[in-house]
């Protein structure tokens, strides 16, 4: 069996890169943020306030990240157990059936029947291992929405006050090349998004 695994970290990272997310009115600033020369055409405002968030950064900082990972690279590791197991089983019947037809043991019949019953087993296993793949693949899509749609729903929130008109998504190779450090609020949204997250787990 050739050993298969999902490569968690680069898709869950590479999943929520780009959050060109929130688009409402300015305000005046305070805290971190830019005030950009501009001309908003629905306000008529001159000054826009951007922000960017490293996703990167924030995904590896984020307790619930964590946790959903660590949920799925347990269930893996049980079903790589598993797979392992019944390849083991599967392999011995295999060599011992070689074994008695090399040493003469078996009439034809039973070639042919053992060897049904061999080739049924196999197109089983293949079938399993297509299933747990597909298992895992689905709840990493699923644990992407949730991240995604934790950060989204939390700056809504988070914009009410800092009034930004664009916060933009900034990774390792994404579409944002250069962003003054004055702009970040990573660490930030990084605080009061565990903060929130340690909130609702304390209630449950």
């Amino acid at each position: 069996m050739k050993k298969w695994s999902v490569v968690i970290n680069g898709i869950l990272i590479v999943a929520v890169v780009v959050l060109y997310i929130l688009f409402f009115t300015s305000g005046k600033k305070h805290g971190n943020g830019f005030m950009a020369q501009g001309h908003d055409s629905l306000s008529g405002d001159v000054s826009i306030r951007i922000a960017y968030i490293n996703t990167d950064t924030l995904l590896n900082n984020y307790d619930r990240f964590f946790e959903l990972r660590k949920q799925i690279t347990d269930k893996q590791q049980r079903y790589e157990n598993e797979l392992s197991t019944k390849q083991v089983q599967l392999q011995k019947k295999i060599n011992d059936y070689q074994s008695k037809v090399q040493k003469g043991l078996l009439l034809r019949s039973e070639m042919q029947e053992i060897e049904q019953q061999l080739n049924a087993e196999g197109q089983n296993f293949q079938q399993l291992q297509m299933e747990y793949n597909q298992q895992l693949n689905e709840e990493m899509q699923v644990m992407n929405r949730k991240l995604y749609e934790d950060i989204v729903e939390f700056l809504k929130e988070y914009n009410k006050e800092h009034r930004y008109a664009y916060i933009l998504s900034d990774s390792y190779g994404g579409g944002l090349l250069y962003a003054e450090k004055s702009l970040d609020i990573t660490w930030d949204v990084i605080r009061k998004m565990n903060e929130k997250y340690k909130a609702e787990k304390d209630k449950k």
